[in-house]
């Protein structure tokens, strides 16, 4: 039986016979088929016989309805698990801040147009309150003390505006003049800028003064201010001045002897300004702290050398602050107390016993001139009579006074006079005969 050139009686059977091209071109379109949608169902039509009814109902390139075909590669792909769900959550998001933002800003529309006072506080809008905000005070603290003393109505209200704009860090603690009524703004900047400095006055206390001038100049300050129709400053009087020093002891430091009951010498000459709300105690405790920053810078080392206490080169420069005129003459006064110290001689310095013959209530503080009953009197401030220093400081020395004693002229000088010319210059000599014959002799 011959098979070339013979043909399948299938409609698409290939002839035996046909070229390997025509056979790759069949394949090809077969794939094309396929790929519209459209191919023979190849291996189902070979196994079919001719005329069979199953082949003319269904014509070529149908495709069985109860065979699942695979979907090809680049097919549209499956839909993405959960992606709709993570939109839907980042709209919740969205929808959640953007009422946050609008709950907020109706918090501050209401606020801002809140006032912090009004008509049911206790004080009237516009009057004048004294504030004092302590330090270490938090803004939740200022809030209360604003509300407590009727500067704003609701303390709630003002605590929730700072936390809201962020101020109250910045709250400096004084005493503060706010009107009750004002607005959250200008109470808020008052607060930040700090109290207004209160009015100052000033008060001067010369070199070698002892208390009771001190008192004395302090009275006379009031009379004056008030006889030019001012009010009296201080508001402490001389004898309240003189109450607050006489229950001041004297700084442990200082080395004074048990059972010193004065501060004289220790209340620094200096111009001060004090507040007109000063008392005594607070112009005692400024005098103090200026004798401490001056004596600090007061070299001892010669002094504890020579066996002097801190408390002996306060009194010693007593006795130069009263003794010597001139700058350039302290330095010779200290030397000639310290080689007399040394001798073991009398000082013979009078100011001691002027110090110690003053009467109470006296305007005299100085007596020009002493009594003999004054020099033959038993004192231990009868530097006349008695060997070494007085018991206490006999003035309030200033600073180049304290230099003097701590480190006086290295010189031999044992006796001083005043000069006759009447400038407060004295001869000084180490010669007990040439101090008698000097004509203005009084003694040194």
């Amino acid at each position: 039986m011959k098979l070339f050139g013979r043909r399948d009686r299938r409609p698409d059977a290939l002839e035996w016979g046909s070229s390997f091209a025509e056979a790759e071109s069949v394949a090809t379109r077969s794939r094309r088929r396929r790929k519209s949608g459209h191919a023979y169902d190849v291996r189902s039509m070979a196994h079919q016989p001719p005329g069979d009814p199953r082949a003319q109902q269904r014509p070529i390139g149908s495709r069985r309805r109860d065979i699942a075909r695979p979907e090809a590669f680049g097919s549209t792909p499956p839909p993405t698990k959960g992606r709709g769900g993570i939109a839907r959550r980042l709209i919740n998001f969205v929808l959640f801040v953007a009422a946050l933002v609008l709950l907020g800003g109706i918090v501050w529309f209401v606020l801002s147009n809140t006032g912090v006072a009004g008509s049911d506080s206790t004080v009237k809008d516009g009057t004048k309150v004294t504030v004092v905000i302590p330090k270490g005070s938090s803004s939740t603290d200022v809030a209360g003390i604003l509300a407590d003393k009727g500067v704003v109505e609701s303390e709630t209200v003002f605590r929730a505006r700072l936390k809201l704009n962020g101020d109250g860090a910045d709250f400096r603690a004084g005493t503060f003049t706010i009107q009750a009524g004002s607005s959250y703004d200008n109470i808020v900047r008052t607060l930040a800028k700090g109290p207004a400095a209160a009015p100052t006055f000033s008060v001067v206390i010369p070199e070698g003064q002892r208390l009771e001038q001190t008192a004395a100049a302090i009275d006379d300050m009031r009379d004056k201010r008030v006889a030019e129709g001012a009010t009296a400053l201080p508001v402490f009087t001389g004898a309240q001045y003189l109450q607050v020093v006489k229950a001041t002891p004297v700084p442990v430091k200082y080395q004074a002897p048990k059972g010193t009951k004065t501060i004289e010498g220790f209340l620094f000459p200096a111009t001060y300004e004090l507040k007109e709300s000063a008392s005594a105690q607070d112009f005692v405790q400024k005098q103090l702290a200026a004798f401490d920053a001056n004596f600090s810078q007061v070299n001892l080392v010669r002094a504890k050398a020579a066996q002097l206490t801190p408390y002996d080169v306060v009194i010693v420069a007593s006795l130069i602050e009263r003794e010597a005129r001139l700058a350039p003459e302290r330095p010779k006064v200290g030397a000639v107390i310290w080689n007399r110290l040394k001798a073991g001689e009398p000082l013979g310095i009078d100011a001691s016993n002027q110090y110690s013959v003053y009467k109470a209530g006296s305007k005299e503080f100085w007596v020009a001139e002493l009594k003999q009953s004054d020099l033959d009197k038993d004192s231990p401030y009868n530097l006349r009579k008695v060997q070494g220093l007085p018991p206490t400081p006999i003035a309030n020395p200033g600073l180049a006074s304290l230099q003097a004693a701590a480190n006086p002229a290295k010189v031999d000088f044992r006796y001083y006079v005043a000069n006759p010319n009447g400038n407060g210059a004295h001869f000084f000599t180490s010669s007990y005969d040439e101090f008698l014959a000097h004509p203005f002799q009084n003694g040194g």
